[in-house]
């Protein structure tokens, strides 16, 4: 990706499963040391499962609502 950015701006990676809390405020405290706050933030995870509802099992299923549905934080 910085390729295609042209040698214009910066990367960051910064590890983070959204499904934790703690991980996502790290993400936010990292951010905001290094370039003072977040502007704008799109929300784009999402997480599904390869089975029927009669063949996966409660684990799985609540994994997959936390991840695309409960990563919303205000």
């Amino acid at each position: 990706m910085a390729d295609e950015l042209g040698g214009k701006g910066e990367l960051t990676g910064i590890p983070c499963d959204v499904s934790k809390d703690s991980d996502v405020d790290n993400l936010f405290s990292e951010i905001s040391k290094k370039y003072g706050g977040v502007d704008i933030c799109i929300n784009n995870a999402g997480l599904g499962l390869n089975a029927t509802i009669l063949y996966g099992n409660s684990k799985d299923w609540q994994t997959m609502l936390n991840v695309s549905n409960g990563t919303v934080k205000m």
